[in-house]
C-alpha cells in the first residue's frame, strides 16, 4: 500500500469514520487491509485513539453551538444521540443572558424614576412608553439596589 493510502486511512480514521467503512473506501482486501493496519500500528504511524462522538459533541457545544440540529449535521449523528450526549454530560443551554447595556432612554427613565418628582404614569407619558414597562424598570431598580446595599 503507497504512502498516500495510508495518510488517507489516517485521515479517516481521525474524522471518524470506522475501519470497515475505511476498507470499503480504499478498496483492498480484508487480510491486505487488516495486514497494512497492524504494520502502521507497529511503527507507531496508526493513532490508538480518537475523539469519540460524544466528545465531539460536547466539545462542539462547549465552543458556543447550541443547536442540536446543526452539531448532529455536522459530526453525521441523529439529533437524539446529540441531545443524549450533551443530557449525559450535563450540556444545558440553561438561561438567555440578560442585556444590562440600556439605551438613553431607559437611563433618563431611571433617573427620574429615582428622582421621585413625577408618578410613574406621568413619566411612561412623557418617553411614550407603556406604565408596565416604567414598573419593569423600577423593580429592577430596587432590585439592584438590594444586591449592592448587601455587598
Amino acid at each position: 500500500m503507497t504512502e498516500s493510502e495510508k495518510s488517507r486511512i489516517v485521515s479517516l480514521w481521525e474524522s471518524g469514520m470506522t475501519l470497515g467503512q475505511i476498507r470499503q473506501m480504499v478498496a483492498v482486501g480484508r487480510v491486505e487491509f487488516a495486514d497494512t493496519i497492524r504494520e502502521m500500528k507497529r511503527n507507531g504511524e496508526f493513532p490508538t485513539t480518537r475523539k469519540t462522538a460524544e466528545e465531539k459533541v460536547v466539545a462542539a457545544f462547549q465552543r458556543g453551538e447550541r443547536n442540536p440540529y446543526a452539531i448532529a449535521e455536522e459530526y453525521g449523528l441523529s439529533v437524539h444521540s446529540v441531545r443524549s450526549f450533551l443530557g449525559w454530560n450535563k450540556c444545558h443551554k440553561g438561561k438567555k443572558t440578560r442585556n444590562w447595556v440600556h439605551c438613553d432612554r431607559t437611563d433618563a427613565i431611571v433617573e427620574d424614576l429615582q428622582e421621585g418628582v413625577l408618578s410613574q404614569a406621568e413619566i411612561a407619558r412623557k418617553y411614550g412608553v407603556s406604565r408596565q414597562y416604567i414598573t419593569k424598570m423600577k423593580r429592577k431598580v430596587e432590585k439592584w439596589n438590594e444586591t449592592n446595599v448587601n455587598l
